[in-house]
C-alpha cells in the first residue's frame, strides 16, 4: 500500500504537468476572466501584505477564484481590512507568461499560489464590514503579528519575520542571497522544520499522550500557525503530515512518513492542479522523499541529522543547477552549524511571538527585552556565521542550466537505484522488471525535457525582453555577444535579469559588449551585469568602420557616427550596429533621431556604399518613438521585419504613425511588450543561410 499510494502521487503529480504544459489553461475556473479595459470588481480580502512601496491584497472573487492586486496608496489598519466586501476598479489579466527563455513564468507563479487574475487599483470601497468567523480570527492575527513586527529590533526585524512566517520581504538583499547560496535559505520558508517544532512543543505539553481535548488543541496551534503564514504549500504538506502522524499515534495506527507525504500530494493537487509548478511544493517533497528514500542506505554509523543533509543535498544539487544556475558544494557541512544556531532562533522567536501574543490579548500589547533578547541574540549570530561560510563567495559555484532531461534523469535514477523496491527486485532476480523501470524514467524524462524546450534558446540571434529598453543577444557558435542591456534607475537589471538569462540558456560568459549609447535604458545592464558575470565592461563610442569579427561567417560591422565629439553619447550620436549572419543583415539603430538617420543616409549615398544599409531586419529606433524610423530610413534600410524593444512606458512608445508607417511598407513587426523576446532562426537551406522563423515567447494576445 505504501508503494501503491506513492506511485500514484508519482503518477498524478506527472500527469498533472504533462496536461498543464500542454493545455495551460485547462483548470482555470471559467468565471476568472481576463479583462480588455478597466471594469469595476468585488472580493472578499482575504490578506493584506505590506511591501516595499506597495501592499498586496488577496480577494475572494464571489466568482470563487482567487484575484491578487497591488494598491500604491496608503492603507491604514490593513489588519482590519481582512474579511471586508471591497468594490474596486483594474484591469485583471492572468500575469504574464515567461518573457525570456526559462526564466520566470509570473503566470504559472500566481496559479501554483491558487490565484488565476491580478491587477493594480489606485482605490477601494468598502461595502460590508460584515466578517466569517475564520477571516475575524485572521485579521486579528494579522494585527497581533503587525504590532510584533513593528517592536522588534530593526537589525533582527526580517530575520525573525522570515524564520517565523515565512516573510522575506525585509531580509537586506545580499544576506538573503548568502543564505540562499550556501543552501541555507529553507530555514526562511516555513516548512517541516517549523511545523516539527511547534509539534515537540505540543508533545511536551500534553506529555506525549493523546486525547480528543489534546488533537483540538493541536487542530487549534496548527490552524493558527498556517493562517499566520498565509497557508504556503509547505506549511499544508508539513501540518497535513503532522495531523495523520497524530491520528496514526490517537488510533495506534502505523504511522509512515512517505505515505502521509504522499496523501498530501494528492490532496493539494486535487485542491489546485497548477500547485505542481511551485518550486515550493517541489523542493518541499523532493526533500521528504529524499529523507525516506536515500537516508537508509546510508551508512548507519553516519549521525541522523548529517544523513538527512546528505540525503537532501543529493537530490537537489542538479535541481538547484537547473532552478536557480548554482550549486553550493559545501552546503551539508554548512547546514550543520547553521541549522544547530537555527534550532535555538526558531523556538526562541516563537516564544517572543507568544509571549507578546499573550499580552496583547490581554490588552497590553507589552514587548519588552526579556522577549526578544534571546531571538535578536541568536539570529544575529546565525547571520553572522552564514555570511562567515560564503568564504567571500567561494561557497557557491554560478552553472548554467543543464538541459532538463539531465535533473530528471538522475534524481529519478538516484530514487530509484536507493529505493527498498529496487532492492526487492534486485534480490528476486527480476531484471526485466528493473529495465523496464528505467525505460519509464528515461521517457518520462525526455517528455520532460520535450515539454520545458524553447526553440528560441538555439536562435542565433535573440532580442531580449528587457522592459523599457534594448537588448540584442547575438550567439556565433561559441562566442555570444550582447548589443545594449537595458537598464532601470531603481532595480540591477544585470543581476536580476541579464544574467538569469544568460545562465539559463547555456551562456557561461559574454565575449563582447557593445551599447549604441550611454542612455541608462541601453547601457547600464551591461555595467551591473559586468560586475556579476564573466563579462567586459562594455564598448563604447564606436564609430563608423569599426567592424567586430565574431567567427569565420559572423560580424557586426558600425555603420555610424563618424565621430562621436568626445562628449557622452546621446540620441542624436548612438552608434548604429550591422550584424552580418552569414548573409543575413540586421540593423540596430539604438536611439537615432531622424536627423541622425538623414545624415547617415546621405553620407552612404553620396560615397557610393548605398548596399550598406540594406538589411533583412530592423531594431526600430528609440523604441518606436516619433523622433526615430523615418520614411527616408525605411526606403534605405527596406527591411522585412521590423523588432520594436519597448516595455510598458508612459511615453506612448511605440507611436500610432511609426506602426502605420511600417505597415505602409509591408513590414512585418514584432514587440517585446506584446510578444516578450524575439528570436531570429538563422538556418542553412541548400548551402545558403536563410532566416527559417521568428520565435517568439508571448502571442500577442498574451
Amino acid at each position: 500500500m505504501r508503494r501503491k499510494l506513492f506511485l500514484c502521487a508519482l503518477i498524478l503529480t506527472g500527469a498533472v504537468f504533462l496536461v498543464s504544459g500542454f493545455f495551460p489553461d485547462l483548470w482555470v475556473q471559467k468565471q476568472a476572466v481576463a479583462d480588455s479595459s478597466p471594469a469595476y470588481h468585488e472580493g472578499v480580502v482575504l490578506s493584506v501584505r505590506d511591501k516595499d512601496d506597495h501592499y498586496m491584497l488577496e480577494l475572494r472573487d464571489p466568482g470563487g477564484f482567487k484575484v491578487r492586486v497591488n494598491i500604491y496608496d496608503e492603507v491604514k489598519d490593513t489588519w482590519d481590512l481582512i474579511g471586508k466586501r471591497i468594490r474596486y476598479r483594474s484591469k485583471l489579466t492572468y500575469g504574464d507568461p515567461a518573457r525570456n527563455p526559462h526564466c520566470f513564468d509570473y503566470r504559472k507563479y500566481l496559479r501554483s499560489s491558487d490565484v488565476f487574475l491580478t491587477g493594480t487599483i489606485k482605490s477601494y470601497k468598502i461595502l460590508s464590514d460584515k466578517k466569517i468567523l475564520s477571516l475575524k480570527y485572521a485579521s486579528a492575527l494579522t494585527r497581533i503579528r503587525e504590532a510584533f513586527e513593528r517592536r522588534l529590533p530593526e537589525s533582527s526585524r526580517g530575520m525573525i519575520t522570515g524564520m517565523l512566517f515565512g516573510d522575506t520581504g525585509e531580509i537586506e538583499d545580499e544576506v538573503y542571497e548568502e543564505f540562499r547560496r550556501n543552501g541555507t535559505a529553507h530555514i526562511l520558508a516555513v516548512s517541516g522544520l517549523h511545523i516539527g517544532l511547534l509539534y515537540s512543543v505540543y508533545e511536551k505539553l500534553t506529555g506525549g499522550k493523546t486525547s480528543t481535548a489534546g488533537l483540538v488543541i493541536l487542530a487549534f496551534l496548527m490552524y493558527t500557525y498556517g493562517t499566520l503564514t498565509m497557508w504556503r504549500p509547505s506549511v499544508i504538506r508539513a501540518e497535513m503530515m503532522i495531523g495523520m502522524k497524530s491520528l496514526a499515534k490517537a488510533y495506534e495506527l502505523r504511522y509512515d512518513s512517505l505515505t502521509a507525504m504522499s496523501a498530501a500530494a494528492i490532496l493539494l493537487i486535487i485542491n489546485n492542479p497548477y500547485v505542481v509548478y511551485g518550486i515550493g511544493f517541489q523542493m518541499s517533497f523532493l526533500a521528504i522523499i529524499s529523507i525516506n528514500i536515500i537516508t537508509s542506505r546510508l551508512p548507519e554509523k553516519v549521525p541522523k541529522s548529517l544523513s538527512q543533509a546528505i540525503s537532501v543535498n543529493l537530490s537537489m544539487i542538479l535541481y538547484q543547477a537547473y532552478v536557480f544556475n548554482y550549486i553550493s558544494p559545501l552546503a551539508v557541512l554548512i547546514n550543520l552549524p547553521v541549522l544547530y544556531l537555527a534550532g535555538i532562533a526558531i523556538p526562541a522567536a516563537f516564544a517572543a511571538f507568544g509571549a507578546y501574543a499573550l499580552t496583547f490579548a490581554l490588552g497590553r500589547g507589552l514587548m519588552i527585552p526579556v522577549f526578544y533578547i534571546p531571538a535578536s541574540s541568536v539570529t544575529d549570530m546565525m547571520v553572522w556565521l552564514n555570511s562567515l561560510l560564503t568564504f567571500g563567495g567561494r561557497s557557491s559555484l554560478d552553472v548554467t542550466s543543464p538541459p532538463a532531461f539531465v535533473p530528471a534523469l538522475a534524481i529519478g535514477l538516484l530514487l530509484f537505484l536507493c529505493s527498498e523496491y529496487s532492492g526487492i527486485l534486485k534480490i528476486r532476480g527480476l531484471l526485466n522488471k528493473t529495465l523496464l523501470i528505467l525505460l519509464m524514467i528515461a521517457v518520462s524524462s525526455c517528455v520532460t525535457w520535450v515539454m520545458l524546450y524553447e526553440p528560441i534558446s538555439h536562435d542565433e540571434i535573440v532580442f531580449v525582453d528587457v522592459g523599457q529598453g534594448a537588448c540584442t543577444h547575438i550567439r556565433a557558435g561559441k562566442t555570444n555577444v550582447l548589443i545594449d542591456g537595458g537598464g532601470k534607475h531603481d532595480r540591477n537589471q544585470g543581476e536580476k535579469l541579464l544574467k538569469p538569462y544568460l545562465l539559463k540558456n547555456g551562456v557561461k560568459r559574454v565575449d563582447l559588449s557593445l551599447a549604441t549609447h550611454e542612455d541608462i535604458d541601453h547601457i547600464k545592464g551591461l555595467e551591473e551585469l559586468a560586475e556579476c558575470f564573466r563579462a567586459n565592461k562594455p564598448v563604447t563610442g564606436c564609430t563608423a568602420g569599426k567592424r567586430y569579427e565574431l567567427s569565420e561567417d559572423v560580424h557586426i560591422e558600425t555603420l555610424w557616427p563618424l565621430e562621436t565629439g568626445g562628449a557622452p553619447q546621446k540620441n542624436e550620436n548612438s552608434s548604429v550596429f550591422m550584424i552580418n549572419y552569414r548573409g543575413i543583415r540586421i540593423m540596430v539603430t539604438g536611439d537615432l533621431d531622424t536627423e541622425g538617420e538623414k545624415k547617415m543616409i546621405e553620407y552612404y549615398r553620396s560615397s557610393g556604399k548605398w548596399d550598406k544599409l540594406k538589411a533583412d531586419v530592423l531594431n526600430v529606433g528609440h523604441h518606436g518613438s516619433l523622433t526615430s524610423t523615418s520614411e527616408e530610413l525605411l526606403d534605405a534600410v527596406r527591411p522585412s521585419i521590423a523588432v520594436i524593444q519597448v516595455g510598458r512606458n508612459n511615453y506612448g512608445h511605440p507611436k500610432k504613425e511609426v506602426l502605420d508607417r511600417l505597415k505602409e511598407h509591408k513590414i512585418a513587426v514584432f514587440r517585446n511588450d506584446e510578444n516578450g523576446a524575439i528570436g531570429l532562426d538563422i538556418s542553412d537551406k541548400n548551402g545558403k543561410a536563410v532566416l527559417r522563423a521568428v520565435h517568439l515567447m508571448m502571442d500577442s494576445g498574451c
